[in-house]
Protein backbone atom coordinates (compact mmCIF):
# COMPACT_ATOMS: atom_id res chain seq x y z
CA UNK A 1 0.00 0.00 0.00
CA UNK A 2 2.66 2.58 -0.67
CA UNK A 3 2.26 6.00 -0.27
CA UNK A 4 4.34 8.88 1.42
CA UNK A 5 2.28 7.35 3.82
CA UNK A 6 0.99 4.93 6.97
CA UNK A 7 3.38 2.46 5.70
CA UNK A 8 1.89 -0.52 3.12
CA UNK A 9 -0.24 -2.84 5.49
CA UNK A 10 -3.12 -2.43 3.61
CA UNK A 11 -4.60 -6.42 2.88
CA UNK A 12 -6.56 -7.27 -0.17
CA UNK A 13 -10.57 -7.50 1.25
CA UNK A 14 -11.17 -10.29 -1.48
CA UNK A 15 -9.10 -12.56 1.02
CA UNK A 16 -12.36 -12.12 3.12
CA UNK A 17 -14.38 -12.50 0.10
CA UNK A 18 -15.87 -15.96 -0.16
CA UNK A 19 -9.58 -1.86 2.04
CA UNK A 20 -4.02 13.91 -5.62
CA UNK A 21 -3.54 16.90 -3.23
CA UNK A 22 -6.82 18.08 -1.72
CA UNK A 23 -8.86 15.96 -3.64
CA UNK A 24 -12.22 15.61 -3.12
CA UNK A 25 -14.91 12.98 -3.36
CA UNK A 26 -15.92 13.75 -6.66
CA UNK A 27 -14.21 12.23 -9.54
CA UNK A 28 -13.41 13.60 -12.81
CA UNK A 29 -14.22 11.95 -15.88
CA UNK A 30 -10.69 11.15 -16.56
CA UNK A 31 -10.56 8.99 -13.28
CA UNK A 32 -13.98 7.51 -13.88
CA UNK A 33 -13.91 3.50 -13.89
CA UNK A 34 -14.33 2.03 -17.04
CA UNK A 35 -17.74 0.55 -17.74
CA UNK A 36 -17.69 -3.01 -17.35
CA UNK A 37 -17.42 -6.59 -19.63
CA UNK A 38 -20.84 -7.49 -20.60
CA UNK A 39 -21.11 -11.36 -19.85
CA UNK A 40 -23.50 -13.72 -21.85
CA UNK A 41 -26.79 -13.93 -20.63
CA UNK A 42 -29.52 -16.85 -21.02
CA UNK A 43 -32.37 -17.90 -19.78
CA UNK A 44 -31.55 -20.21 -17.52
CA UNK A 45 -28.79 -22.42 -16.28
CA UNK A 46 -28.70 -26.82 -15.77
CA UNK A 47 -27.78 -27.87 -12.68
CA UNK A 48 -23.97 -28.61 -12.55
CA UNK A 49 -23.18 -25.56 -14.28
CA UNK A 50 -19.80 -23.64 -14.72
CA UNK A 51 -21.15 -20.83 -12.23
CA UNK A 52 -21.44 -23.68 -9.29
CA UNK A 53 -18.07 -25.56 -10.27
CA UNK A 54 -16.12 -21.74 -10.57
CA UNK A 55 -17.58 -21.02 -7.09
CA UNK A 56 -16.22 -24.31 -6.46
CA UNK A 57 -12.61 -24.28 -7.49
CA UNK A 58 -12.63 -20.42 -6.22
CA UNK A 59 -13.22 -21.72 -2.68
CA UNK A 60 -10.48 -24.18 -3.50
CA UNK A 61 -8.33 -21.19 -4.00
CA UNK A 62 -7.96 -22.34 -7.45
CA UNK A 63 -8.37 -19.20 -8.84
CA UNK A 64 -6.95 -19.55 -12.61
CA UNK A 65 -9.25 -22.88 -13.04
CA UNK A 66 -11.99 -20.97 -11.55
CA UNK A 67 -11.85 -18.05 -13.85
CA UNK A 68 -11.58 -20.19 -16.76
CA UNK A 69 -14.69 -22.24 -15.56
CA UNK A 70 -16.80 -19.10 -14.82
CA UNK A 71 -16.14 -17.73 -18.40
CA UNK A 72 -17.82 -20.70 -19.82
CA UNK A 73 -20.89 -19.49 -17.66
CA UNK A 74 -24.53 -18.53 -19.39
CA UNK A 75 -26.08 -17.02 -16.41
CA UNK A 76 -29.79 -16.22 -16.23
CA UNK A 77 -30.22 -12.41 -14.63
CA UNK A 78 -30.72 -13.86 -11.37
CA UNK A 79 -27.08 -15.38 -11.41
CA UNK A 80 -25.33 -12.57 -13.50
CA UNK A 81 -23.94 -10.03 -10.33
CA UNK A 82 -23.13 -12.92 -8.89
CA UNK A 83 -21.12 -14.39 -11.17
CA UNK A 84 -19.63 -10.93 -11.81
CA UNK A 85 -18.70 -10.85 -8.28
CA UNK A 86 -16.73 -14.27 -7.85
CA UNK A 87 -15.17 -13.15 -11.40
CA UNK A 88 -13.93 -9.83 -9.64
CA UNK A 89 -13.12 -12.09 -6.54
CA UNK A 90 -10.74 -14.20 -8.49
CA UNK A 91 -9.09 -11.40 -10.60
CA UNK A 92 -8.36 -9.74 -7.63
CA UNK A 93 -6.53 -12.40 -5.90
CA UNK A 94 -4.94 -13.01 -9.39
CA UNK A 95 -3.44 -9.13 -9.91
CA UNK A 96 -5.68 -8.71 -12.91
CA UNK A 97 -7.16 -5.37 -11.39
CA UNK A 98 -7.99 -4.40 -15.04
CA UNK A 99 -10.50 -7.43 -15.52
CA UNK A 100 -11.34 -7.01 -11.40
CA UNK A 101 -12.84 -3.72 -12.43
CA UNK A 102 -14.65 -4.64 -14.92
CA UNK A 103 -16.76 -7.24 -13.09
CA UNK A 104 -16.87 -5.76 -9.38
CA UNK A 105 -18.23 -2.49 -11.20
CA UNK A 106 -21.25 -4.21 -12.59
CA UNK A 107 -21.79 -5.72 -8.57
CA UNK A 108 -22.17 -2.77 -6.91
CA UNK A 109 -25.11 -1.70 -9.38
CA UNK A 110 -26.96 -4.39 -9.43
CA UNK A 111 -29.58 -5.89 -6.72
CA UNK A 112 -27.59 -9.15 -5.47
CA UNK A 113 -27.53 -7.73 -2.18
CA UNK A 114 -25.66 -5.62 0.60
CA UNK A 115 -23.13 -8.14 1.80
CA UNK A 116 -21.78 -8.77 -1.66
CA UNK A 117 -21.98 -5.14 -2.82
CA UNK A 118 -20.18 -3.91 0.82
CA UNK A 119 -17.44 -6.23 -0.50
CA UNK A 120 -17.10 -5.76 -3.78
CA UNK A 121 -16.85 -1.55 -3.17
CA UNK A 122 -14.07 -2.40 -0.21
CA UNK A 123 -12.41 -4.50 -3.00
CA UNK A 124 -12.94 -1.53 -5.57
CA UNK A 125 -11.03 0.73 -2.91
CA UNK A 126 -8.41 -1.60 -2.52
CA UNK A 127 -7.56 -2.27 -6.10
CA UNK A 128 -7.61 1.63 -6.43
CA UNK A 129 -5.52 2.26 -3.71
CA UNK A 130 -2.60 -0.49 -4.47
CA UNK A 131 -2.91 0.68 -8.03
CA UNK A 132 -2.79 4.77 -6.65
CA UNK A 133 -5.76 5.94 -7.56
CA UNK A 134 -6.67 7.61 -4.28
CA UNK A 135 -9.32 9.62 -5.68
CA UNK A 136 -11.15 7.01 -6.51
CA UNK A 137 -10.53 5.18 -3.87
CA UNK A 138 -12.03 7.79 -1.42
CA UNK A 139 -14.99 7.78 -3.47
CA UNK A 140 -15.75 4.19 -3.22
CA UNK A 141 -14.86 4.44 0.92
CA UNK A 142 -16.70 7.60 1.23
CA UNK A 143 -19.25 6.09 -0.89
CA UNK A 144 -19.88 2.82 1.94
CA UNK A 145 -20.20 5.53 4.95
CA UNK A 146 -23.17 7.33 3.11
CA UNK A 147 -24.78 4.16 2.12
CA UNK A 148 -24.60 3.47 6.21
CA UNK A 149 -21.95 0.84 5.60
CA UNK A 150 -19.98 2.13 8.32
CA UNK A 151 -17.15 0.33 9.89
CA UNK A 152 -13.65 0.68 11.38
CA UNK A 153 -12.33 -1.17 8.59
CA UNK A 154 -13.77 1.54 6.19
CA UNK A 155 -12.78 4.73 8.35
CA UNK A 156 -8.97 2.83 8.63
CA UNK A 157 -9.05 2.26 4.77
CA UNK A 158 -10.25 5.96 4.28
CA UNK A 159 -7.93 7.71 6.22
CA UNK A 160 -5.21 5.79 4.29
CA UNK A 161 -6.09 7.39 1.28
CA UNK A 162 -6.53 10.61 2.63
CA UNK A 163 -3.14 10.99 3.89
CA UNK A 164 -1.78 9.76 0.50
CA UNK A 165 -3.41 13.19 -0.73
CA UNK A 166 -1.83 15.37 1.58
CA UNK A 167 -4.97 15.21 3.52
CA UNK A 168 -4.06 15.12 7.15
CA UNK A 169 -6.74 16.39 9.37
CA UNK A 170 -9.46 14.96 7.73
CA UNK A 171 -7.36 11.14 7.92
CA UNK A 172 -6.21 11.43 11.49
CA UNK A 173 -10.25 11.64 12.11
CA UNK A 174 -11.33 8.71 10.63
CA UNK A 175 -8.48 6.80 11.91
CA UNK A 176 -9.08 8.00 15.28
CA UNK A 177 -13.04 7.20 14.37
CA UNK A 178 -11.84 3.36 13.10
CA UNK A 179 -10.18 3.31 16.80
CA UNK A 180 -13.47 4.36 18.60
CA UNK A 181 -15.03 1.45 16.58
CA UNK A 182 -12.30 -0.98 17.15
CA UNK A 183 -9.31 0.12 19.40
CA UNK A 184 -7.37 -3.24 18.76
CA UNK A 185 -7.23 -2.54 14.99
CA UNK A 186 -3.80 -2.70 14.00
CA UNK A 187 -3.94 -1.54 10.82
CA UNK A 188 -5.89 2.16 11.70
CA UNK A 189 -3.04 1.65 15.17
CA UNK A 190 -0.15 1.99 12.97
CA UNK A 191 -1.46 4.50 10.46
CA UNK A 192 -2.10 6.95 12.41
CA UNK A 193 0.97 6.47 14.51
CA UNK A 194 2.78 7.01 11.17
CA UNK A 195 0.55 10.17 9.97
CA UNK A 196 1.11 12.04 13.71
CA UNK A 197 4.80 10.99 13.15
CA UNK A 198 5.00 12.52 9.45
CA UNK A 199 3.38 15.71 10.99
CA UNK A 200 5.70 15.60 14.12
CA UNK A 201 2.85 16.17 16.57
CA UNK A 202 1.60 14.29 19.26
CA UNK A 203 4.50 12.16 19.23
CA UNK A 204 3.50 10.33 22.76
CA UNK A 205 0.60 8.78 21.40
CA UNK A 206 2.35 8.02 18.09
CA UNK A 207 4.30 5.88 19.75
CA UNK A 208 1.90 4.30 22.06
CA UNK A 209 -0.46 3.85 18.78
CA UNK A 210 2.53 2.17 16.66
CA UNK A 211 3.84 -0.01 19.72
CA UNK A 212 0.16 -1.13 19.95
CA UNK A 213 0.25 -2.35 16.43
CA UNK A 214 4.10 -3.96 16.82
CA UNK A 215 2.42 -6.20 19.92
CA UNK A 216 -0.50 -7.16 17.91
CA UNK A 217 1.85 -8.08 14.50
CA UNK A 218 5.98 -7.74 15.73
CA UNK A 219 7.29 -9.70 12.46
CA UNK A 220 5.40 -6.69 10.24
CA UNK A 221 7.71 -4.37 8.32
CA UNK A 222 4.96 -1.80 7.15
CA UNK A 223 4.76 -1.52 11.50
CA UNK A 224 8.21 -1.91 12.46
CA UNK A 225 8.78 0.77 9.99
CA UNK A 226 6.45 3.32 11.54
CA UNK A 227 7.32 2.51 15.16
CA UNK A 228 11.10 3.47 13.71
CA UNK A 229 9.66 6.51 11.74
CA UNK A 230 8.27 7.79 15.18
CA UNK A 231 11.44 6.79 17.23
CA UNK A 232 13.73 8.68 14.84
CA UNK A 233 10.41 11.95 15.01
CA UNK A 234 11.59 11.36 19.29
CA UNK A 235 15.17 11.99 18.12
CA UNK A 236 15.62 8.30 20.01
CA UNK A 237 18.32 7.59 16.98
CA UNK A 238 19.51 4.54 18.10
CA UNK A 239 16.37 3.02 18.87
CA UNK A 240 14.97 4.34 15.30
CA UNK A 241 18.24 2.45 14.00
CA UNK A 242 17.77 -0.94 15.40
CA UNK A 243 13.56 -1.00 14.40
CA UNK A 244 14.23 0.25 11.22
CA UNK A 245 17.61 -2.18 9.97
CA UNK A 246 15.20 -4.77 11.56
CA UNK A 247 12.11 -4.02 9.23
CA UNK A 248 14.57 -3.61 6.30
CA UNK A 249 15.64 -6.97 7.28
CA UNK A 250 11.94 -8.87 7.02
CA UNK A 251 11.54 -6.54 3.62
CA UNK A 252 14.83 -5.35 1.75
CA UNK A 253 13.48 -3.71 -1.09
CA UNK A 254 10.70 -1.57 0.60
CA UNK A 255 11.75 1.70 -0.65
CA UNK A 256 9.72 3.38 1.91
CA UNK A 257 11.84 1.66 4.86
CA UNK A 258 15.36 2.09 2.92
CA UNK A 259 14.79 5.89 2.48
CA UNK A 260 13.38 5.89 6.65
CA UNK A 261 16.64 3.79 7.80
CA UNK A 262 19.04 5.67 5.12
CA UNK A 263 17.66 9.73 6.35
CA UNK A 264 18.34 7.57 10.06
CA UNK A 265 22.09 6.83 9.61
CA UNK A 266 22.71 10.20 7.51
CA UNK A 267 21.13 12.20 10.98
CA UNK A 268 23.16 9.79 12.89
CA UNK A 269 26.86 10.68 11.18
CA UNK A 270 25.67 14.49 11.23
CA UNK A 271 25.29 14.26 15.38
CA UNK A 272 28.78 12.49 15.29
CA UNK A 273 27.64 9.85 17.52
CA UNK A 274 31.16 7.91 16.92
CA UNK A 275 29.43 5.08 19.05
CA UNK A 276 26.49 4.46 16.50
CA UNK A 277 28.69 4.80 13.29
CA UNK A 278 30.41 1.75 13.04
CA UNK A 279 29.52 -0.41 9.70
CA UNK A 280 26.63 1.61 8.86
CA UNK A 281 27.58 2.30 5.64
CA UNK A 282 26.64 -0.91 4.58
CA UNK A 283 23.80 -1.23 6.37
CA UNK A 284 21.62 0.04 3.69
CA UNK A 285 22.38 -1.30 0.15
CA UNK A 286 22.31 0.84 -2.66
CA UNK A 287 19.94 0.57 -5.15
Amino acid sequence: MSIRRPTNNYSSPADRGGANKGAGRGVSHADEPRKGRSLTKSKGSAPGNPLREGVRLFQQKKYDAAVQELLQAKPSSEDYPRLSYYLGLCYTHLHSYDEALLYLEQVVTSEIGLPHIYQSRMILGYIYTVTERYRLAEFEFSKLLDEGFESAKVHAALGHVLFAQNQSGNSIEHLERALEMDPENATALNSLGYVMAENDMRLSEAFEYCKQAVKAAPHNPAYLDSLGWVFFRRRQLPEARRVLSEALKKAPNHPDIRAHLRTVINEIKRDGETSLNSSIGAEVPEE
